[in-house]
């Protein structure tokens, strides 16, 4: 039996560090291939394999301030940023109202970037879809629990908005504990 599952973009993100890989001017201090934006501290969901199954994680509704974001684009510009830079972390990107918003000034500071947001996919519809990727979005993650129903329908949006396969990973959580729900070995701390 496999105790894992080797995630199938690792190779990808090899590709996107030695494409996008920059060093502090005047240095030889490198900067982080992948910066990871955790925009609130509430989600929708409370998993299993998440710290939010912890009864005493708190869940914070609250989100990232329009100055801190901007800040972190802006300080990232300044460094010609053209890593991934993705909405993630212990929450539900698509609760914040300004996630669109966000994305489009992320955008427009980090042209060369690459943005990708991980989502459960609970508010996810066609409109949203197309809004995000038209704000400046490069790929969504989209986890599903609820089991392969739910799957084809997320495929089935995506493939109706046209996107490429590389805008777009559908990823299964809903499987069960023998199959590790569907996460993937990957490799953050090497992305450093």
């Amino acid at each position: 039996m496999k105790l894992y599952f080797e995630n199938s973009r690792i190779q990808s993100k090899l590709e996107t560090v030695s494409n996008t890989l920059r060093y502090i001017k005047n240095t030889n201090i490198p900067l982080p291939s992948l910066v990871e934006i955790s925009d609130s501290g509430t989600c929708n969901r409370v998993c299993s394999f998440c710290p939010r199954s912890d009864p005493n994680y708190k869940d914070i509704k609250e989100f990232i301030s329009e100055d801190l974001h901007q800040s972190i684009c802006r300080q990232l510009s300044e460094y010609d940023y053209c890593g991934m830079l993705k909405y993630s972390g212990f929450s539900e990107p698509l609760l914040n109202k300004q996630i669109y918003h966000n994305i489009s000034v992320a955008r427009s500071y980090l042209p060369d970037s690459i943005i990708e947001l991980n989502t459960n996919g609970d508010v996810l519809n066609k409109k949203r879809l197309q809004k995000l990727f038209d704000s400046g979005l490069s790929t969504i993650l989209i986890s599903i629990y609820d089991g392969k129903e739910d799957e084809e329908k997320f495929i089935k949006l995506c493939n109706s908005l046209g996107l490429e396969e590389k805008q777009f990973l559908i990823r299964n959580r809903y499987l069960p504990s023998e199959q590790n729900f569907g996460l993937n070995l990957s490799n953050r701390g090497g992305m450093l």
